[in-house]
């Protein structure tokens, strides 16, 4: 028999989140509701939680208060949690994107008020077998463990709304900067992957630019060489492989490691990547902690 989950229901709507806590609550035991921004962090950090539903009229604000839990909450770099988003009907298309894309694990079309709340228990269901299965048998299991704190980093202020984009990871500059402690080329098209690994790396002492395209990363390329260069593997116009197989054959480049960014964990996808010429490979959804160790062993 799967455990109860423990829940926690975060909002900036007192009305809100105090609703889907008493609805959640008629069906599990360990609920708890925080509308109030300031208090995310600590909340989250004095019991954690297994399920976090984040209930919020609109996208873009989940999205900036869970950067801010995935920034400062120390309990994000152990245990694992599973993200629904409650979304309305005209963001539908766009919650399936972030959910796709591993950003977060479920969406459930909930405002205006749901008329089916056992669309909601059923996902919160779903995220305790999850959790099950990924404590059984590793966290490679859909599970979206990106913990972003870092031991021993200078503490912070809690992050507001409006201080949440300051995660964004700064555009790929032509200027020649010297490198201090590993300078990492992110090469992804997705802006929020972008902010999510920036915050990951955030007090790690590595020093992180994105570039959103091949192209971008060409034109970056011709004027600073990285210690490290993160690369997704799905990018518009040209693979990550194929960008990979470009700078093997560049002698300024081909010491260069390459990180390999996946959401496949099949053979084929770690074979070719091995093939291509890239040093590792790195499955999402992923753990700070392997991230960092992972670009930490390509650094000189």
């Amino acid at each position: 028999m799967t455990r109860q989950p423990q829940i926690l229901v975060i909002s900036n709507t007192t009305s809100d989140g105090e609703m889907v806590g008493e609805l959640l609550q008629k069906e599990f035991h360990q609920v708890e509701v925080c509308t109030d921004p300031d208090e995310y962090v600590r909340i989250f950090d004095r019991a954690g939680a297994d399920v976090l539903v984040l209930a919020f009229q609109t996208l873009k604000s989940a999205e900036r208060h869970y950067l801010g839990l995935l920034k400062h909450a120390v309990r994000m770099r152990g245990g694992l949690h599973r993200t629904i988003l409650l979304c309305v009907r005209e963001e539908v298309k766009e919650a399936y994107h972030l959910c796709r894309r591993q950003h977060f694990d479920d969406y459930v079309l909930f405002w205006p008020i749901s008329h089916d709340p056992h669309r909601l228990y059923m996902a919160v269901h779903q995220a305790s077998r999850a959790i099950a299965a990924a404590e059984k048998h590793g966290p490679h299991t859909g599970v979206f463990a990106l913990r972003t704190h870092d031991v021993g980093a200078e503490e912070e202020q809690p992050i507001t709304p409006e201080t949440a984009p300051e995660a964004s990871v700064p555009a790929a500059s032509t200027a020649s900067v010297p490198s201090r402690g590993g300078l990492v080329l992110l090469v992804d098209d997705d802006p929020f992957q972008q902010k999510l690994i920036a915050a990951a790396l955030a007090g790690s002492g590595l020093t992180l630019e994105a570039a959103s395209s091949p192209g971008e990363a060409f034109r970056y390329l011709e004027r600073k060489v990285p210690d490290v260069i993160l690369m997704d593997y799905e990018l518009p116009e040209m693979t990550g492989l194929e960008i990979t197989r470009r700078l093997r054959q560049s002698s300024r480049l081909v010491d260069v490691p390459v990180v390999m960014l996946t959401g496949h964990s099949t053979k084929e996808v770690a074979m070719g990547s091995l093939s291509a010429g890239a040093a590792d490979f790195i499955v999402k959804p992923f753990e700070r902690d392997t991230l960092l160790r992972k670009l930490r062993a390509q650094l000189p």
